[in-house]
């Protein structure tokens, strides 16, 4: 980690809106898996689900990126990079699975019972 070593005050300012990021992304994800957990008979709760916990996989990841900046540990920035990798790319399967059948015939929302938002349609 020669790029730490010879530059430690611009990646620590550059960990600091890291951590801040992490802590939004966290808060996030809690209230939007905490929203799925309480409204589990909406159609759309696993979706929210899933996005709850992408942001809370992003703000462990963007953690231990800042950690690693700020404490100059390579291993830390290795893990959250291919933490963040790895688990976005579940997450985003499994977020395109859940639209594509929420989106077919059979859920309701192409037939007019249910919008996107998963409200009943005003008519």
């Amino acid at each position: 980690m020669r790029a730490i070593a010879e530059f430690p005050n611009a990646l620590h300012l550059l960990a600091i809106p890291l951590a801040f990021a992490g802590a939004w992304a966290a808060a996030r994800g809690t209230k939007l898996f905490l929203q799925g957990v309480r409204y589990a008979d909406d159609a759309f709760a696993a979706l929210w689900i899933v996005r709850g916990i992408r942001g809370i996989v992003v703000a462990v990841a963007a953690g231990a990126l800042a950690s690693g900046l700020l404490f100059a540990q390579t291993w830390l920035i290795v893990f959250g990079v291919i933490f963040l990798a790895e688990e976005l790319y579940e997450t985003g399967v499994l977020a395109l699975i859940l639209r594509a059948g929420l989106r077919s015939p059979v859920s309701g929302w192409r037939e007019g019972h249910l919008t996107p938002s998963g409200a009943p349609p005003s008519r």
